[in-house]
């Protein structure tokens, strides 16, 4: 697989991961906590911070379904052969 495929792949899947983690926050502590007016100024160094964040949480997530898949698998391996 290209490198540009694989960036672009956990790029994805971590844009996905941060979404769903920045929905549980909110649902858990509110938005009245956050004012854009002030956060405005610093779209430029934010969407920096959250690419990246996003990439690490990628490499992260996409580690672990790898392992969690080749655990599963294996289980279901061991369990054919015992049949």
């Amino acid at each position: 697989m290209a490198t540009t495929a694989v960036f672009a792949e956990i790029l994805i899947v971590s844009l996905e991961v941060e979404a769903w983690l920045v929905l549980a926050l909110l649902s858990v502590f509110g938005t009245r906590w956050i004012e854009l007016a002030e956060v405005k100024d610093f779209a430029t160094l934010l969407t920096v911070l959250v690419l990246a964040l996003a990439y690490v949480l990628g490499i992260i997530v996409d580690r672990l379904a790898d392992t969690l898949l080749d655990r599963f698998e294996d289980t279901r391996r061991s369990r054919s052969s015992r049949a």
